[in-house]
């Protein structure tokens, strides 16, 4: 999901687009030569137990970032309404709550299009 949801600068790829190094399925093709950016990434799923099973970006199609006081989490395009549901929202909710006291935020992004959660924020399923 990295691959797809996040911009690569090295490789001049755009957030929610794939270039013919990613393997769909299989994984990177240029893995052993990938550029810093991926090489230095990790997933906050993979970092935060905090983050369950469900939050697997394979599952969820959703990948999370911490950037300083910041939960960013990209999302696939083509799913990208799929964090309003449960039990995504709520944790996104929680985290807002927990951020925002301590001058942190949450955000969600497309990769065109981004959206601040708020603790108390409802946000309807169109």
């Amino acid at each position: 999901m990295c691959c797809k949801a996040l911009p690569i600068a090295a490789l001049e790829k755009p957030a929610q687009s794939r270039r013919t190094h990613c393997d769909i399925g299989k994984g990177c093709r240029i893995y052993a030569d990938r550029p810093d950016d991926c090489r230095t990434f990790y997933c906050g799923w993979m970092l935060d137990a905090n983050f369950g099973d469900h939050w697997r970006p394979s599952d969820s199609r959703m990948v999370i970032m911490f950037r300083q006081q910041q939960l960013v989490v990209a999302v696939d395009k083509a799913q990208s309404q799929d964090w309003r549901r449960e039990p995504f929202i709520s944790h996104l909710r929680a985290g807002a709550k927990r951020r925002v006291g301590r001058g942190g935020d949450v955000f969600v992004t497309d990769g065109a299009n981004s959206r601040r959660i708020l603790p108390d924020d409802e946000p309807k399923l169109s």
